[in-house]
């Protein structure tokens, strides 16, 4: 518990700044980009951080609502989250004009 106050502020603070400029749309969306941001370790902690955000006056009252409803009951009660870093590797698309 130590430096959690500090930790989930922060998070907090920084994912509100994102919420509110709207080009996050949902909870997935969030998760994607913090996860990769912040490493496995960050994974509990996201979903508090996105609602404690998400439900700042800052937010517009009809934004807070859709990204409130992005958050599912499997990802707000998970029992347990991956310790695997994070890993994206896109597709690679032939250019056809070759």
């Amino acid at each position: 518990m130590d430096g959690l106050a500090s930790f989930i502020g922060s998070l907090i603070r920084i994912a509100a700044q994102d919420l509110a400029l709207e080009q996050i749309e949902s909870f997935s969306a969030f998760r994607f980009l913090y996860e990769r941001m912040l490493g496995a370790a960050s994974r509990p902690f996201l979903p508090a951080a996105f609602v404690g955000a998400a439900a700042l006056p800052q937010i517009r009252p009809e934004q807070r609502k859709l990204l409130l409803q992005s958050l599912s009951e499997a990802a707000a009660t998970a029992p347990g989250w991956s310790a695997s870093e994070p890993a994206f590797f896109p597709e690679r698309i032939e250019d056809e004009a070759a």
